[in-house]
């Protein structure tokens, strides 16, 4: 491929490095700057004076940084020294290239010049870009980020109201950790790893370094990262790089191509028997190869396309969209790939799944600009919406159906009863849930993940492209992209990719054993006692209302907002929600993890307490913003109920809880905010500890016809009830005389009530919970029963 557009991407990413070096060293130019290239590399003030400074910052990493590392020797360093760091006094058309790639995105970041504030640059704080967000209410307070590297703790908002301390120490810290860490990683290139590699660890290093450094410290808004716009920039960049080879220039030089994995859960959960042998590795086998086939379609079309895989301007959940030179055999090219990629979706998984695509949105550089990006957008997305229900419309119009593909209705696959036998494959399975199995069972060993043009693990569209998980990038020949889920064993770059679950002697939980983990053991005396319920939740999670807020709700949506919005989703599914599970529950089994949704299975008497963690983070996480926030579907089952329904019930139990008013949970079949977590929480453990106390009287048989009082109080409090139910009061306070109350006497003789303290706790939380939420104290109650099931040993 063009060696001159992996300069040009280099050169647009690290264009504004200088803003970062420049803060980390306060101004302060140190022995060796190259304080003689002013004239050169710096413009020049209507007044006389050199402007623009941190581009000589740029010049000096380029010259006293980049000495260190090892870099592809194909390449002309000096040309990309100059593309960086001259782009605001250009002198050719590759500089002038950047510039305008940089004003381009720029431009699309602010608005006018009474957004600018002058001064104090070492001061300012990266704002969220969450606090730009408004559909029905705005956020209060002002929130940033500290300067530090992206990890789990540090994407977390703080306070920012005071900004009157200079940042230096801590842009200087950044920044010698960053220069380490790039010196590690480049001497651990290989030319024989290619170019696209290099640029991925780039990539990797500046997401890691950047994400929380502003782009603009006189911008008022402060919210689009460096990261963010070096990588709009790089975009923007290759597009006009390509368009620079064409005599004439086309008046709109961008094209958008926006795709949406469809079918997702209907291929992930095509299960017959959840007690198949391999369910767990293949349905994680199925989950990673969802994650990762976008990422595979966009490395595939670019190889199509021949320009580098680095035109996205969001990838995540299953969606993405790129900006591509709207040139004509440009066009020809992708509809040849994407007929060819329909084609093997269709005989590959008879119409199950796909991706649904557009690239009719083309833009003018004007409609990049602040008040014109949000129409583009709004008409990617109308444009998707379209797509997903006239899918495989071309393969149909031909005649070809999908009945008579490799389908044998005498013999299907034990593990997702859709496609015929394997030959020779154990278990008789098919080849692609032998695949998913085998990848399954790597991924808890290896924690390296390749794209390649050779046969592996997966073989994408024809074999055009291919994935595998290994444990040594030498075994990989001809790679496109090689990258680690964990960072702490290898110098590769990172994909965040939550694709936790549960092991024990490096081998993954069945669902059954993750079951099992919800019940206690209980030995009293010679008899052995089990305590608790063998069962599974599974969770659907799902941020309400994305679609409106990306297409409404950022106020000034610009190129890098949208992107950094997408980036920062996320992570938090992927990063944030990854270190939840790993330290705080390490029974979760995650099923998939995506942009803005996520599905996991867990014991099921720690549903709530994930679901309640996970909403304080994300609250924290968005900077307490009124109009961010999730619902919850919860399904209680079996570990050997069929995969498939339980995901469509919890799906159901989703939509419930999002038709309710959103922000809900959807629990025991009952809609619950989630302020009423805690209470749940202490009331019911309140319920199980006098269950298990041998003085009490409140046991099991109490707690079930407590729970039938209950019910008739919820049939009364919706108006739905027989002349029966009303009796819920004076069938409580009788069963509580007659079978609870424990009497004796005093010091003095005197007949007392015992328990007349967890009388009157009892009495108050049923007069209170019958009254106003017979729905809590029904919850309340089906957890303790739960709980406090006994099986002898």
């Amino acid at each position: 491929m063009n060696k001159v557009y992996y300069e040009i991407i280099i050169a647009a990413l690290l264009h504004d490095i200088g803003k970062f070096k420049e803060r980390a060293f306060g101004g302060k130019e140190h022995d060796y700057f190259p304080k003689t290239m002013e004239g050169m590399v710096l413009p020049l003030t209507q007044d006389g004076r050199y402007s623009h400074r941190h581009a000589l910052w740029t010049f000096d990493f380029f010259e006293n940084d980049c000495k260190h590392f090892n870099l592809p020797k194909e390449l002309d360093w000096i040309k990309i020294r100059n593309m960086a760091a001259m782009h605001h006094n250009a002198s050719n058309d590759d500089e002038k290239i950047i510039d305008r790639a940089d004003k381009i995105s720029a431009a699309s970041d602010r608005s006018d010049e009474t957004d600018y504030v002058k001064g104090g640059h070492l001061k300012r704080h990266l704002r969220s870009v969450f606090t730009r967000i408004k559909l029905e209410q705005s956020i209060n307070g002002s929130y940033g980020y500290l300067l530090k590297p992206l990890t789990s703790k540090n994407v977390f908002p703080v306070e920012v109201s005071d900004e009157s301390a200079s940042l230096q120490v801590d842009y200087k810290n950044l920044w010698d950790e960053f220069i380490v860490k790039c010196e590690e990683s480049f001497n651990n290139y290989k030319p024989a790893m290619g170019l696209t590699h290099f640029v991925h660890i780039l990539l990797s290093l500046l997401q890691k370094y950047c994400w929380c450094i502003p782009s603009a410290t006189n911008d008022a808004y402060r919210d689009i990262s460096l990261y963010d716009h070096a990588i709009t920039t790089a975009s923007i960049a290759l597009v006009l790089k390509v368009n620079q080879n064409e005599k004439a220039a086309p008046e709109k030089p961008f094209l958008f191509f926006a795709g949406d994995l469809s079918g997702i859960q209907q291929y992930i959960f095509q299960h017959q028997q959840q007690s198949y042998p391999g369910t767990s590795k293949i349905i994680r086998g199925r989950s990673l190869y969802l994650s990762m086939i976008s990422h595979a379609y966009c490395y595939a079309l670019c190889e199509a396309l021949q320009i580098p895989p680095f035109v996205q301007l969001m990838n995540a959940g299953g969606k993405f969209t790129l900006i591509l030179p709207n040139l004509p055999q440009i066009k020809e090219k992708i509809k040849q790939f994407t007929s060819e990629a329909d084609k093997w979706f269709f005989n590959t998984f008879h119409g199950d799944f796909t991706i649904v695509y557009d690239f009719s949105i083309e833009a003018a550089e004007d409609d990049m600009r602040l008040q014109l990006f949000r129409k583009i957008i709004q008409s990617i997305n109308y444009k998707l919406a379209l797509a997903k229900s006239q899918k495989f419309s071309e393969i149909l119009k031909s005649g070809q159906c999908v009945i008579n593909i490799d389908y044998n209705e005498e013999e299907l696959c034990k593990s997702c009863g859709r496609y015929s036998p394997g030959e020779g494959l154990e278990e008789q399975r098919c080849n692609i849930c032998n695949d998913m199995f085998k990848v399954g069972t790597k991924l808890t060993k290896n924690s390296i993940l390749a794209f390649h043009k050779q046969k592996g693990d997966i073989d994408y569209f024809d074999k055009k492209i291919s994935m595998s998980i290994i444990d040594s990038i030498d075994t990989i020949q001809d790679p496109i992209a090689i990258f680690t889920f964990d960072e702490s064993q290898h110098l590769l770059p990172v994909i965040y990719c939550n694709n936790y679950v549960p092991q024990k002697d490096n081998q993954t939980l069945t669902f059954e054993e993750i079951a099992n983990t919800a019940l206690q053991r209980n030995d009293d005396g010679e008899q052995s006692v089990l305590l608790g319920s063998r069962f599974l939740s599974y969770l659907k999670i799902d941020v309400d209302n994305m679609g409106g807020i990306f297409s409404q709700g950022i106020e000034d949506l610009s190129v890098s907002r949208y992107v950094s919005l997408s980036r920062m989703m996320h992570v938090f599914f992927n990063v944030v929600v990854k270190d939840v599970i790993e330290n705080n529950f390490k029974n979760v089994y995650t099923v998939f993890s995506g942009g803005d949704d996520l599905f996991v299975i867990t014991p099921w008497n720690l549903s709530l307490h994930f679901v309640n963690e996970l909403q304080q983070k994300f609250k924290n996480y968005v900077c307490n913003h009124p109009d961010l926030h999730f619902s919850t579907g919860v399904v209680i089952q079996k570990p050997n109920y069929p995969m498939n329904k339980v995901a469509a019930l919890a799906e159901h139990k989703l939509e419930q809880a999002k038709n309710k008013g959103r922000n809900r949970i959807n629990y025991f079949d009952n809609i619950l905010l989630y302020e009423d977590l805690r209470d749940i929480h202490e009331d019911a453990k309140w319920f199980i500890e006098e269950n298990n106390n041998k003085q009490s009287k409140i046991k099991h048989s109490f707690l079930y016809r407590l729970l039938r009082y209950t019910r008739m109080a919820k049939k009364v409090h919706g108006k739905d009830f027989m002349p029966n139910d009303l009796l819920y009061i004076p069938s409580f306070k009788y069963d509580v005389s007659r079978n609870i109350v424990i009497k004796g006497k005093d010091s003095s003789n005197k007949e007392i009530i015992v328990n007349a303290q967890e009388l009157q706790w009892l009495e108050q939380r049923f007069e209170l919970y019958t009254k106003e939420k017979p729905h809590i104290l029904e919850i309340i109650l089906s957890i303790a029963l739960y709980q406090t099931r006994e099986k002898r040993i």
